[in-house]
């Protein structure tokens, strides 16, 4: 029986997701802004035992600049394709990456903040594999899809694995910065696509793994869910 590993990487304020299987390793992200993100990157695949040559596809999990902005020392060191929705190819070929919109109190001040005072260059990346609603990752070795979950941005898009292993980006979130307790994202492009995107993921998950944060039972989410349906 083939075993799956999973990996968290910290690049930057993001958390990157290393999944190995049947002779097949993908990674989640491309990391954030920070002067040492990507030699902090090939210090923990080097602890891991992991060689950066066999990383076979980085999924890009949107296009903000905390999730894009390390991508192309990784995809360079990695040699990787890299995979992303059709609406976040732009920002990614560009290198000029959308601000999201704040959906509660603080997320609306932070958003604003943020683009007054955040400015990180991000190098552009080429996109070789476009996704529009679904991916099945089985030919690539990983038991799993990677699903067009929209509301945070456009773009968004979440891998869950077929043992109930949800990799959301920033669909949900953790970090004290953001949030003191699991959730949803306080910052959201559309909140109703968001809701929907949910109900899809839902089902298939187990166990959530945001982008900002430690992984969390699916059951938070929930509950959450029902208190702001019953809003």
């Amino acid at each position: 029986m083939n075993r799956t590993t999973i990996h968290p990487i910290s690049v930057g304020i993001d958390t990157c997701y290393l999944i190995s299987s049947e002779g097949c390793t993908l990674l989640i992200d491309g990391g954030g802004f920070g002067r040492d993100n990507g030699r902090s990157f090939l210090r923990e695949l080097s602890r891991i035992g992991v060689d950066p040559l066999s990383i076979d596809l980085i999924v890009v999990t949107h296009a903000h600049w905390d999730h894009i902005a390390a991508l192309d020392f990784i995809q360079r060191a990695t040699r990787a394709r890299v995979a992303a929705h059709v609406d976040a190819r732009l920002a990614i070929e560009t290198g000029d990456p959308p601000w999201p919109k704040g959906i509660t109190s603080y997320g609306k001040l932070m958003s604003v903040f943020a683009r007054w005072f955040v400015n990180p260059r991000v190098k552009p990346v080429g996109v070789d594999i476009l996704i529009d609603e679904e991916f099945d990752l089985s030919p690539h070795g990983i038991r799993g899809k990677i699903v067009h979950t929209p509301g945070h941005s456009a773009g968004s898009l979440s891998v869950i694995l077929e043992s109930g292993e949800a990799f959301v980006g920033d669909m949900a979130m953790q970090a004290w910065y953001l949030r003191w307790r699991p959730g949803l994202p306080i910052l959201a492009d559309d909140r109703a696509a968001l809701l929907r995107s949910w109900k899809k993921i839902l089902p298939r998950a187990e166990m959530i793994y945001p982008a900002h944060g430690k992984p969390f039972p699916k059951n938070i989410i929930q509950k959450e869910l029902r208190r702001v349906q019953n809003d």
